[in-house]
């Protein structure tokens, strides 16, 4: 009959749209994926990126927030922040003092146990050039 034609044909139009719509969710889900696997390896590169300009410009970097955001100048936080910076540059400053110091003592120290070394050498050899004629004369 005319209306089991119309409903089949209303069926199969609507089992096509089904599965493009399934069709379509699946490659929805594929691109998730990859995006997201191209997002987890983004962002470990970014931070190993990151940490290695970490530590080669230890102390060089002068900006306090280097990341190209504005930030309200005259703000109690960023004020708060100016002022932990500055301290943390003046102990740096001293510590790196203190460090000098005490390479320069231990350049000094190490100087004078040369020498003493050097002069227990020079005796030490005295007294084998010393034995060694004695065994030869007794000889």
């Amino acid at each position: 009959t005319d209306r089991e034609r119309r409903l089949q044909k209303a069926l199969r139009k609507s089992e096509a749209l089904v599965e493009y719509q399934r069709s379509r969710m699946i490659q929805m889900q594929a691109s998730t994926v990859l995006t997201q696997k191209y997002c987890d390896r983004l962002r470990t590169q970014l931070e190993n990126q990151e940490k290695k300009m970490k530590g080669k410009g230890k102390g060089k970097n002068k900006r306090l927030h280097g990341d190209g955001m504005p930030r309200l100048l005259t703000s109690d936080e960023f004020y708060a922040v100016v002022e932990h910076a500055a301290e943390q540059q003046e102990k740096d400053a001293v510590a790196k003092g203190a460090r000098s110091e005490l390479m320069d003592k231990y350049k000094i120290d190490v100087a004078h146990w040369q020498a003493e070394e050097d002069a227990r050498g020079a005796r030490n050899e005295a007294k084998t050039k010393a034995w060694r004629e004695a065994v030869a004369d007794f000889k």
